[in-house]
């Protein structure tokens, strides 16, 4: 409700993106809104999926499709952790402290970060910027703000010196759901968490009897929980790629614990739960597996393992929760599962990494982002659960402790909260900054009303910019979207970048078959806003423009100031007006 811009700043206008490109409802593979006429079948979106279709069930315009998805997602985790801990304990303050640290919580060092890094502003404006660094510091520390601690305390406990340049180190982030509700991106990883959520529910629903019901009704049996357990290992597949392989040897150690416990595993639902969403995948799949980008397994280099200072730091939640599992397990062998389970994990993220097209620094920086985001979720879940149920005071304690340190992360969203302009506070279309300029408004609800076409928009940026924003909110294709992202998922073809410089010719008046170009791209409908005429060489461009194309495409006038003139070109064909599809 206080943020609901999807602006670009961030991956969110990705998102939209991607959203945008099942919302129509066709036939799949869908139409690539950013790349049309190729398809979207190089990217696991199925989060994006459900939230498109959620949209088209409520018949929400596509932004608040998206805040709304976001929301629902959100509160899914919100009450699914409750209830994990309710399987442990009926005291609330150990409730509210785990969903605290999983859903509104930082890392390890979010609990030092205040004290690592000076607060000098006095206007809200700086409050507010100064409070964002200290977000992302404390899932960007290792590699990005390590380097820029400031104060006393923080250079003391980093072992900075004076006049010394602090070591460049890897750059290896964390993304919590914290942080990712910070930054409003519905992004994958969010569904991954509720994935490894359930896991865990389920884990812990069939190993443990439940000593507080949550209602009177029965439970489902245990073999529909194992079911439901395997089902996370292939919907994993579709949801984040990246820890699929975390999420399917979950799996695969449960199914081990239960066979050297010799407890029984109900293989017709653990076969039915891996084999029915597969099966609903298999048109999906077919598409994806020979689009995605072909990524290999390394061995990390010497250079690039991580700090242990920082690593400490960073990760001891994880680590102290890890060695009292270890300690604990005796007398609880559910524990031991967990333990092993996730050192494996934290060992194997520390030895190899997938070898994508980052490099050098950045050689581990989507490896780490993804498995130790999901790790952390995963331990602190599932042994915190546990351990709230310890006979040991000491073990509740320090339990308390941890989570204590974890939530501290949301005092400082609180600060940021209360710090921040919220100039589109309720506006949960999502599309104000675009709209609170009247021209841009009338140009949005003008594509709103017309029929189905590819838009061409001005090129600010080659990503985190604001193109393609009056395509993706009056649901159709733009021409260019953020062209770097686009040539990176599809293995850097050429013309994908070509097309983003020709545009960007294009609204410079320099594309000598400027016609010819946007015809042959299926081009419907051209924007000319204020920001194109800021960034356009002269003031006789658009008339430039408009010497080229005007033949086949007539100028439509939203608004006129003096010389200036701001609006959209249209494809002036009747039939491609009258027999208007999708590619």
């Amino acid at each position: 409700m206080a943020f609901p811009d999807i602006n670009g700043q961030s991956e969110d206008l990705t998102d939209l993106a991607f959203l945008s490109n099942y919302y129509s409802g066709q036939t799949l593979p869908a139409v690539d809104n950013w790349l049309p006429p190729y398809t979207f079948n190089y990217y696991y979106a199925f989060q994006h999926y459900c939230g498109a279709l959620l949209g088209r069930w409520l018949a929400l315009p596509i932004g608040m499709t998206y805040n709304v998805a976001f929301a629902v997602l959100l509160a899914f985790m919100v009450s699914l952790v409750w209830n994990i801990a309710s399987l442990a304990t009926t005291k609330y303050l150990p409730r509210i402290l785990l969903v605290t640290s999983i859903v509104m919580g930082g890392t390890g060092i979010s609990a030092f970060v205040p004290f690592m890094y000076q607060a000098n502003a006095t206007e809200a404006s700086g409050q507010s910027f100064e409070s964002m660094s200290r977000l992302w510091s404390s899932v960007r520390f290792i590699g990005m703000y390590d380097k820029n601690v400031n104060t006393d305390f923080g250079k003391a406990l980093m072992g900075v010196e004076e006049g010394v340049k602090a070591q460049q180190n890897p750059d290896l982030p964390i993304e919590t759901i914290g942080y990712l509700t910070m930054q409003g991106d519905f992004h994958p990883p969010l569904g991954g968490f509720l994935l490894v959520l359930i896991a865990i529910t389920a884990i812990l629903l069939i190993e443990q009897p439940r000593a507080h019901p949550v209602n009177a009704n029965a439970p489902p049996t245990k073999a529909a929980y194992q079911a439901i357990l395997v089902s996370t290992g292939p919907l994993m597949w579709i949801t984040n790629t990246w820890v699929l392989p975390l999420q399917a040897m979950l799996v695969f150690a449960w199914i081990a614990y239960r066979l050297i416990s010799k407890k029984s595993v109900h293989w017709k639902a653990v076969i039915l739960g891996g084999l029915i969403p597969l099966f609903l995948m298999v048109p999906f799949l077919n598409e994806f597996t020979r689009s995605a980008l072909a990524l290999s397994i390394k061995w990390v280099s010497s250079e690039n393992h991580t700090p242990m200072l920082s690593g400490l730091l960073l990760l001891w939640p994880q680590l102290l929760l890890l060695s009292i599992g270890l300690y604990l397990g005796k007398k609880q062998p559910l524990i031991w599962l967990f333990v092993a389970t996730f050192s494996v994990f934290l060992i194997a993220s520390e030895l190899f990494f997938v070898d994508d097209p980052m490099g050098d620094l950045y050689e581990r920086f989507n490896t780490t982002l993804k498995w130790w985001s999901w790790l952390q979720v995963a331990v602190v879940v599932s042994l915190s659960t546990l351990l709230m149920a310890s006979k040991s005071r000491v073990i509740r304690a320090i339990n308390i402790m941890v989570l204590l340190a974890l939530s501290s992360y949301a005092l400082e969203l609180a600060y940021y909260f209360n710090k921040t302009d919220k100039p589109s506070r309720g506006k949960l279309k999502g599309d104000y900054s675009l709209t609170q300029d009247q021209v841009k408004k009338q140009t949005l609800e003008y594509l709103i009303s017309a029929p189905y076409g590819v838009v061409l928009e001005g090129m600010d940026k080659a990503a985190y910019g604001k193109t393609s924003t009056f395509a993706l909110f009056s649901n159709k294709s733009s021409l260019v979207g953020w062209h770097s992202h686009e040539s990176q998922w599809r293995g850097h073809p050429a013309f994908i970048n070509q097309r983003g410089s020709d545009a960007r010719a294009f609204y410079q008046g320099q594309l000598d078959n400027s016609l010819e170009w946007l015809l042959q791209n299926r081009v419907t409908y051209i924007v000319w806003s204020k920001d194109d005429t800021h960034r356009a060489t002269d003031k006789s461009t658009r008339q430039r423009i408009h010497s080229r194309i005007h033949s086949q495409y007539h100028w439509v006038t939203i608004q006129k100031y003096g010389h200036d003139e701001y609006g959209l070109w249209v494809l002036k064909d009747p039939e491609m007006q009258k027999h208007n599809v999708r590619y």
